[in-house]
């Protein structure tokens, strides 16, 4: 860790806000310079129906790959019945660790 924090709070908050900044980045400044100046100038319909896109794959894409938890699957059901002892195989089913902020952005 880089930063130093107070309490749990405090480092959930952090990286909620800057989760959600860099997320925002993606999503909006870095469309903006990709997309060239003349589509989006438009009637606006090429901006509305880009966003349209975008945030619907957002709210799509992320739910979808923690369902899948194709790591967690190949952890338990590959990796672990090939494990040298049991120690590393308890480490191969442990619970994928998450932060909270990284949660609420999903959201957001």
């Amino acid at each position: 860790k880089f930063e130093s924090h107070v309490n749990e709070t405090s480092y959930s908050t952090s990286n909620y806000i800057k989760l959600t900044l860099l997320r925002w980045f993606n999503t909006a400044i870095i469309t903006a310079i990709i997309a060239p100046f003349m589509y989006t100038a438009q009637d606006g319909k090429y901006l509305i129906e880009g966003t349209r896109i975008l945030f619907t794959a957002e709210l799509i894409q992320r739910p979808l790959i923690q369902l899948t938890d194709w790591q967690g699957h190949l952890k338990r059901h590959v990796l672990a019945p090939r494990a040298k002892d049991q120690r590393r195989m308890n480490d191969l089913f442990s619970a994928k660790e998450y932060s909270v902020g990284e949660r609420y952005t999903d959201v957001t």
